[in-house]
């Protein structure tokens, strides 16, 4: 069973999320409105991957990363931004703070399900 934590300050963009990630047999997801949120729920058990925003109050999604890579027991953790932050400038930044992968909204379900399937291969 692999555990994905959705982190969005959109409720809609989380339910989505979630709504599509159903379509993975084995596969439960929790969600965060926002990085400090997130950080909560990393801290409290064990996730296979974050599905991260980039634009958030509170701590936004490359601080999310940046407090994630500082973490030894969260450094290696699989995180896919998901974002409408399209620039080719804030994709590379994100991939240098240790993004795993980067993908703009909208997005295209079977897009992502790959995307994810290459970090939980089980699925």
């Amino acid at each position: 069973m692999a555990k994905i934590l959705i982190v969005d300050d959109s409720p809609t963009v989380r339910q989505l999320l979630k709504l599509g990630l159903s379509r993975l047999p084995g596969v439960t997801c929790d969600e965060a409105a926002d990085g400090r949120e997130a950080l909560h729920k990393l801290d409290g058990g064990p996730f296979d991957l974050v599905l991260c925003d980039v634009n958030m109050p509170v701590l936004g999604g490359l601080g999310l990363l940046d407090e994630l890579r500082q973490r030894p027991a969260l450094k290696e953790l699989p995180v896919i931004m998901v974002t409408t932050e399209g620039a080719l400038e804030d994709q590379e930044r994100a991939l240098e703070k240790g993004a795993s992968a980067y993908l703009t909204k909208p997005i295209q379900l079977p897009r992502l399900l790959e995307v994810i399937r290459r970090f939980l291969p089980a699925t």
